[in-house]
């Protein structure tokens, strides 16, 4: 009940009797009664509190006012009424905003484990069941489930805005869940946008790799921590500089501080191991000398893991380094990557290796990703004069024109220009036949042609050779310009 509906004449047992009556209703009676009991002995007794006090300040009594009388009795008609307002529905609200705080705020879900939010909230309102940080996670999630609906929504209305709704044939994010789902619907969508070809969501490379090598640096966490203790304390304790600094002086080399990774990427934590190896025959020498150092050094067979894992991260860094630098970066090169490494990750290697489940991991890791990645680039980097014979590996030529010859089918029909004045009869059996020339004639002729040069321009080149090849020459714009790099 609202104070603003009280007035003077309604007394503490007028509550109580309208508790009673509501509470009769429901399963709460027993709860009801024993507390109502409560409220009129603490009524009783504030009574006779005050009777006594009259005894014994007859001269004071006079002066309590009307007013005093009321905000006690409003006082306990609050207490009596504070559960009857309360009820399903507005704890649900309740939760909703809370909800809506935890988001926005970006706090954490353990806050509403939190004795002290809890005794917060219990003083607003005693009533309310807040709800515990499993079970608002789910809420939250349940709550936004629905993020890659949004994403679609965002994404289709970017080309419509710039006019480029027939001109969209690929996309290109990273490797998240939600962001997978959304380009899936996306691409159903926008296939009939563009007929040549089917739409294309194509996965970062460089974001493959970083999660294949953090897949495996998780089987070696303690020893990159150890190496790390190394590298702090060095840094931060400026005697070990100095002397670092006149070591690395003497045998004429440019001095550098040792490098500190981020413990997030994975690349940082390579250029850490590998400048501390550089060093490491003048931090031997300044180990020798300081006890603190000797404490936290490696022992040989750790080192030698170190040594091993800087080898293997190299090739990831190398790849990472020119896939992001690269200023006309195609598919087909992405594919020649991932073969590379793929092959240099199966290298007989001895069963002593020191890191067999690292390159396991990262292995394993590669192959997850790598049969989408196949599907998806048998055919465009096929149009790759570069790298056409290398990426491949292991194929027949049937085996690798085949995808070829009836993917590019449908587009190479689409792009045959068209007489009016024939008839459609004729330009159908026209079609047939020009598409069978191209699958027997040009294919195998571009196939068995020289690669071209590294430095050369795809398109450039298709450009030069529209003659030689007049059906394939009309595929390569769809095919080259999808990139399978982003963020870079």
């Amino acid at each position: 009940m609202d104070n603003s509906d009280v007035d003077s004449n309604y007394t503490s047992e007028d509550e109580s009797e309208y508790s009673f009556r509501n509470s009769s209703q429901h399963s709460t009676y027993s709860l009801e009664m024993h507390r109502n009991e409560i409220i009129l002995d603490d009524n009783n007794t504030n009574q006779q509190e005050l009777d006594n006090e009259g005894n014994e300040n007859d001269e004071h009594q006079s002066n309590r006012t009307l007013s005093d009388v009321e905000a006690n009795q409003i006082t306990f008609k609050f207490k009596s009424n504070i559960t009857s307002f309360y009820d399903k529905e507005k704890n649900s609200e309740f939760v909703k905003l809370l909800i809506k705080l935890i988001v926005i705020d970006m706090l954490p879900f353990s806050l509403v484990d939190s004795i002290y939010f809890i005794e917060f909230i219990q003083k607003l309102n005693p009533k309310f069941k807040c709800p515990g940080h499993i079970t608002l996670k789910n809420e939250v999630m349940s709550e936004f489930n629905s993020r890659h609906e949004r994403i679609i929504d965002f994404v289709k209305n970017i080309p419509e805005d710039f006019d480029l709704k027939q001109k969209v044939i690929s996309v290109t994010t990273d490797n998240r869940s939600n962001i997978i789902v959304a380009c899936r619907l996306l691409k159903n969508d926008f296939n009939d946008q563009t007929p040549a070809l089917d739409f294309i969501h194509s996965r970062c490379i460089c974001h493959i790799l970083n999660l294949a090598v953090n897949a495996g640096l998780k089987f070696i966490e303690n020893l990159i921590k150890k190496l790390r203790k190394i590298v702090k304390s060095i840094r931060r304790t400026q005697l070990y500089l100095e002397e670092l600094e006149r070591l690395v002086i003497a045998a004429n080399h440019t001095f550098k501080h040792p490098i500190l990774d981020v413990k997030t990427r994975w690349n940082s934590t390579f250029l850490m191991a590998e400048c501390v190896l550089t060093l490491k025959e003048d931090l031997s020498i300044i180990k020798s000398r300081h006890q603190p150092l000797q404490d936290i050094w490696l022992n040989e067979r750790e080192w030698e893991k170190i040594e091993h894992l800087v080898t293997l991260l190299s090739q990831f860094h190398i790849a990472t380094t020119e896939l992001s630098t690269q200023t006309y970066p195609t598919i087909a090169y992405a594919r020649v990557v991932l073969l590379g490494l793929l092959v240099d990750l199966n290298e007989n290697r001895n069963h002593n290796y020191p890191l067999s489940e690292v390159l396991l991991a990262i292995r394993n890791k590669i192959q997850e990703y790598w049969v989408h990645i196949d599907k998806m680039t048998h055919v465009l980097a096929f149009f790759d004069p570069r790298y056409k014979t290398i990426a491949y590996k292991n194929l027949e030529i049937n085996e690798i024109l085949e995808p070829i010859r009836n993917n590019f089918s449908d587009s190479a029909l689409s792009n045959l220009p068209s007489n009016n004045s024939t008839s459609i009869f004729v330009q159908h059996l026209s079609s047939v036949r020009q598409q069978r020339n191209a699958n027997t004639d040009e294919l195998l002729k571009y196939w068995e042609s020289a690669d071209a040069s590294f430095d050369i321009e795809p398109l450039s080149w298709w450009h030069a050779h529209s003659t030689e090849y007049p059906i394939l020459s009309k595929g390569p714009e769809l095919f080259i310009s999808t990139s399978f790099f982003s963020a870079l």
